[in-house]
């Protein structure tokens, strides 16, 4: 009876303290680019599936650009964005828009050698903007980001 509670105990625990690596990559979306759409593409989905959180692409001359869906009533103030990858941060320009009717924080970071070579070896990135919740989004290691990088490197 009394490993029948851990068990439970373990279980709730986990759920309520996240998701697994597996649950987070299963989050990602990549889209290649094609006849219709000129850019290659990597989506994070909220951990429900019922949302996009960010769109991840590059842009010529390098420029990996991090599209942040900002959560409805989010002081738009705040336009702090970046990427930790092994425990290492770097930082994105980002500015305040929209993309159709909805707010974002879009994000720009030139794509060095070394941030390629980062981006490639992490284990686990995780992306800083506002948020209800002040932590990072955590997002595992974020295969199709990689891909996008790799594309634009």
């Amino acid at each position: 009876m009394t490993n029948w509670i851990v068990f439970a105990f373990l279980i709730s625990f986990g759920t309520a303290w996240g998701q697994s690596s597996a649950d987070r990559a299963a989050q990602w979306i990549y889209r290649p680019a094609d006849s219709t759409h000129s850019e290659t593409l990597a989506v994070f989905l909220s951990w429900d599936y019922s949302s996009v959180v960010f769109r991840v692409w590059c842009e010529k001359r390098k420029q990996l650009v991090i599209q942040y869906f900002l959560e409805s009533g989010l002081n738009t103030k705040d336009t702090g964005m970046a990427i930790y990858l092994n425990e290492k941060s770097y930082p994105v320009a980002a500015k305040v828009g929209s993309y159709g009717s909805s707010a974002v924080l879009e994000g720009r970071v030139t794509l060095t050698a070394k941030l390629a070579r980062d981006i490639q070896e992490a284990q686990e990135v995780d992306i800083v903007a506002p948020s209800d919740s002040e932590e990072p989004f955590y997002t595992g290691a974020a295969s199709a980001l990689k891909r996008v990088a790799k594309a634009c490197s």
